[in-house]
């Protein structure tokens, strides 16, 4: 029996939406052999190793903003291997504070005015 491996959070879908700009894997992996081991790798090049290996966890996986597709590969004792995708997609706070013009009366930086309001 080949290995599976398989991702269980933040999500069982296969894409996850989120504003932080790093994320917590976790899953499950196993097969007829042992698993020896778990790794994530993204297309944006990142690559590490998973705590566990039937359950397993990756914690502060960094994303860049926009689509990122994080893989994690279980690998068994005969060295067979099975992978697991999640298509993350990261978009940053936006922390640009709001602005304000003021226009009327006039533009200018004081006005002085005889009516009463």
């Amino acid at each position: 029996e080949l290995p599976t491996v398989f991702i269980t959070s933040p999500t069982t879908n296969p894409t996850w939406n989120t504003a932080d700009a790093a994320i917590n894997l976790g899953g499950t992996a196993g097969g007829s052999l042992a698993i020896t081991g778990v790794r994530w790798s993204t297309d944006r090049g990142a690559t590490g190793t998973c705590s566990g290996t039937t359950n397993w966890f990756a914690s502060g996986i960094s994303l860049a903003a926009g689509s990122n597709v994080i893989t994690v590969t279980a690998t068994d004792a005969g060295g067979r291997t099975a992978t697991d995708t999640l298509t993350v997609t990261y978009t940053p706070p936006d922390t640009t504070a709001p602005g304000v013009t003021i226009t009327g009366p006039t533009s200018s930086s004081t006005c002085a005015t005889s009516t009463a309001l």
